[in-house]
């Protein structure tokens, strides 16, 4: 993991807090931009944020090491072709310091994508655009909005750079991710990472439940991690979508006897090996140890280190469930062997220490 520059830590941390409103706020710089009328302006943003971010940190209490932040809701600049963007699913840096995002589109309501064309009837007859959203007049209503292709890729200004991926970038599936070569779109955007080569690689939590709308996985759920170059052409898969449960011991059965991940949540790499550290995941209790060139496995393990071990929640089909063990934690047992869902992160320092966080267990484990 290398150290992020000063300029980028700002721009990430500071976008993390603004995501919330910027698909309303880049959604009303495209109405207005498309209404013709008069009285409709672009909302102007006149504030210094070198000078907010002085008075974010005399707030700070005294002596205190932790720093604090302010939102910059000029960036990212406004998108092109009406885009917007949803649910932000994961963010990365690649070795140029530009900032990957990855969000899910399909979380946007109708009322936010009005630009998109009528897809087609649902089973009550009733026209439905292409995120699945029923409509109230059968063709598009509005110039404004459209969802954006999954990734996106900005430079440190917030200009955007570009743009491929998912359902809604259109051709993608059909050309770039066929399920023919092995390539199957997560249902559920969650984890990216740029590595050091500018590979991309994409990781979804979806589950069978997102099979509602036309443009969700119909294959089930997300157990999976898809490959690609910067430019969106697909190299690899490991494991297989539509797996039915969690496997945490399981190390084979994925194509080209890679393991079989499940829902998982994050994803990093350690440059002086070209091994990937997955956090692994949703569904899992582990974090998956992979050869980045191959795809192949390398190693997996649980909680200090040793085999995942599986508790009460083993056998639970909702694996993000907190009424097994949250008794046990109110007693304050707080040393239980094996990591509970989700395993959310597993970050590679430059020091080579390995920081996976265990988030229902409230804990973080270093390795």
């Amino acid at each position: 993991m290398r150290i992020i520059p000063k300029k980028t830590k700002r721009l990430l941390l500071t976008m993390l807090v603004a995501w919330a409103g910027m698909a309303g706020w880049q959604t009303a710089i495209a109405q207005s931009n498309n209404s013709g009328a008069a009285d409709q302006t672009v909302p102007a943003f006149s504030f210094n944020i070198e000078e907010l971010m002085a008075r974010s940190e005399n707030r700070a209490p005294e002596g205190a090491t932790a720093p604090s932040f302010v939102i910059d809701p000029t960036w990212p600049k406004p998108l092109p072709n009406n885009w917007i963007i949803g649910q932000v699913g994961g963010l990365s840096v690649d070795a140029d310091d530009n900032i990957w995002v990855y969000h899910r589109p399909r979380s946007l309501e109708e009322s936010s994508a009005r630009a998109l064309e009528t897809l087609e009837l649902n089973s009550d007859n009733i026209p439905i655009d292409p995120l699945g959203n029923p409509r109230v007049m059968a063709n598009r209503i509005a110039g404004c909005c459209t969802p954006a292709p999954s990734v996106l890729k900005f430079d440190q200004e917030g200009n955007l750079l570009a743009a491929w991926g998912g359902p809604q970038d259109p051709g993608f599936l059909e050309n770039n991710c066929l399920e023919a070569d092995g390539c199957y779109w997560p249902g559920n955007e969650h984890g990216i990472l740029v590595d050091h080569n500018n590979y991309v690689y994409i990781s979804g939590n979806g589950r069978n439940g997102n099979g509602q709308t036309p443009w969700a996985a119909s294959y089930g759920n997300d157990s999976h991690i898809l490959k690609f170059t910067a430019e969106g052409e697909f190299i690899y898969q490991i494991g297989y979508a539509g797996l039915e449960r969690a496997g945490s011991d399981d190390t084979d059965g994925g194509p080209n006897g890679t393991p079989q991940p499940f829902l998982v949540a994050d994803i990093s790499i350690d440059p002086a090996t070209n091994r990937l550290y997955v956090a692994d995941g949703y569904g899992n209790r582990r974090v998956l140890i992979i050869d980045a060139e191959t795809g192949q496995y390398v190693g997996h393990f649980g909680a200090y280190g040793q085999n995942p071990v599986g508790d009460s929640t083993d056998n639970d089909p909702i694996p993000y469930n907190p009424a097994p063990w949250a008794a046990e934690y109110r007693s304050g047992f707080m040393t239980p062997q094996s990591f509970r869902n989700p395993v959310h992160c597993a970050i590679v320092s430059i020091d080579g220490t390995l920081y996976v966080c265990d988030r229902s267990n409230n804990r973080i484990q270093v390795f």
